[in-house]
Order: structure tokens, then sequence, then C-alpha cells
């Protein structure tokens, strides 16, 4: 058998199509192959198994879906980061809310952020007077973030501090 079937296929023999669409797995095993002409067979077995275990083409990849939470602690203001991916996953963000965790004033508003230029663009904003009631409804994706471009956010007022909940799936 040739090297490259040893390096993917024989350290993904274990696993199921169900199984091997854990991204970590697979990450793991294929991370370190290089771009090149040697490894065009290694690369091409890459995309075969990103095929079968439904991670291509911009599709949330089974079993990652999640909801991230972000604690801003009562008086905390100014920018934080709410979600930043890995080196190299790209997440989709279907929605994001914020609850106040007391009652109180809140004024914050939710942006991507460019990690290499700094440039800002704000997605949603919200203001007012809330109780542990209130859910404030802040975005209604799809919204794509990496690591190069991810979520922030912008707390102005805080007299209660709040939950920004986040939820993605991963697409890659």
């Amino acid at each position: 058998m040739p090297d490259h079937y040893n390096r993917i296929l024989e350290q993904l023999n274990t696993l199921t199509i169900a199984d091997g669409s854990n991204p970590t797995v697979i990450d793991a095993i294929t991370d370190p192959i290089h771009i090149q002409s040697k490894n065009l067979q290694t690369l091409m077995d890459v995309v075969l198994v990103n095929e079968a275990t439904m991670r291509s083409a911009g599709q949330p990849i089974p079993g990652t879906g999640q909801v991230k939470e972000t604690l801003i602690t009562d008086g905390e203001t100014g920018h934080k980061d709410v979600f930043i991916p890995n080196a190299g996953e790209v997440w989709v963000v279907t929605t994001i809310s914020a609850k106040p965790t007391a009652t109180g004033t809140i004024n914050l508003s939710m942006s991507l952020e460019d990690s290499t230029t700094g440039a800002r663009a704000v997605l949603d904003t919200g203001t007012g007077n809330a109780t542990t009631a209130t859910l404030i409804d802040m975005v209604n994706g799809p919204v794509y973030v990496s690591k190069e471009c991810f979520l922030q956010a912008y707390i102005g007022t805080n007299s209660g501090g709040c939950t920004f909940d986040i939820a993605c799936h991963r697409v890659r």
C-alpha cells in the first residue's frame, strides 16, 4: 500500500461514517499534510473522507451544533470577544441572543471583527431597560465566523450583566 494509505485511511479505519464526522479526529490526521504534487493522492483521499463525512460544501458538520455562552458581568463595559474559532475552523452562526442576568439598563452591540485590520462590521444593537425575563434577539444568521473574522460585543451601559448565547454549527 502507498504511504498515504497508512497516513489517512489506516488511521481512520476504526471509525464509521458517523464517527468520522467528528472534526477533531479528522483535523488531527489531515492538518499536517502539505499541499504539493507528491501528496496528490493523499489530498484526494482527504477530499473523499470529507465528502463521505459531510464535511464539505459549507454545510453544517453533523454532531457539531452548539450553543456557546459568554457572560458579561455587572458593570463590565467596552469591547469583548465572544466567539473566536480555532485556526482553520469556520462556523455558521444561526442566532445570537442576549439575556440580562439582573434587572438593569443595557446598551450593547454585536459585530464581526477583522483580526488583521481591526475593521468592524456591526451586526445588531440593543438598548433599554431589561429584566431577567427579557431575551434580546441580537442576530438572525447565517453569519460565518473564523479566527480571522470573529464575533465581538460592545457593551456601553451594563447595570445588571448579561449572557450572550450563540447558536452555531461548524462548517469547516
